[in-house]
């Protein structure tokens, strides 16, 4: 039974939005992609076989697994409702010459008993180095506690300490910058 009390994701949505006036709304508009996305994919799956989406396919995917008809179509459903995030926010990510991702340390697989967002002593933070040549990585590891090597351009830190990655990152990177300046306002 419906329970009228409840809270819809569009009205939730909408109530964010009212809460945060500068907000731009791309998040909201992401968000309603992917409800879309699962409507779609929830409306297939009720048909079952009389809808043609059950099955296999004779393809392989990544894992080289038989690839089964539902995978497919979810794949092709969301790929279409999620244009601008597949072509134009995901492709930024491969452009950045230092991509930060926090990873949560604890278990986040039930969002509705998650009373709070992990903390970033919850944490863990990936970061990735496009270009890692000049990056000097026994430097970063001494000076961040607790922090490894994950891949030749990838350091992982605890996520306390994401600030002074940043810092300890960025600032030969801010040096260069001036120091380009520098010389090229003294030409």
């Amino acid at each position: 039974m419906f329970d009228l009390a409840r809270t819809t994701l569009t009205e939730y949505l909408i109530a964010q939005r009212r809460a945060h006036p500068g907000a731009t709304g791309e998040f909201n508009a992401l968000i309603l992609q992917v409800a879309q996305a699962c409507k779609a994919i929830s409306r297939i799956v009720a048909h079952g076989a009389l809808g043609g989406a059950l099955g296999s396919l004779d393809s392989e995917n990544v894992q080289s697994e038989t690839q089964k008809k539902l995978d497919v179509i979810a794949d092709e459903i969301f790929l279409r409702r999620m244009h601008d995030y597949v072509h134009y926010i995901c492709p930024q990510f491969a452009r950045t010459h230092v991509n930060f991702q926090r990873v949560p340390m604890v278990d986040t697989s039930n969002p509705f008993i998650a009373r709070a967002v992990p903390t970033a002593d919850e944490s863990m933070v990936v970061i990735r180095f496009a270009k890692p040549a000049g990056i000097d990585f026994p430097y970063l590891l001494n000076m961040i506690h607790d922090s490894f090597m994950s891949r030749a351009n990838t350091i992982v830190v605890p996520g306390g300490k994401m600030e002074l990655a940043m810092q300890l990152i960025f600032t030969p990177f801010i040096w260069r910058l001036v120091e380009r300046r520098n010389k090229a306002m003294h030409k």
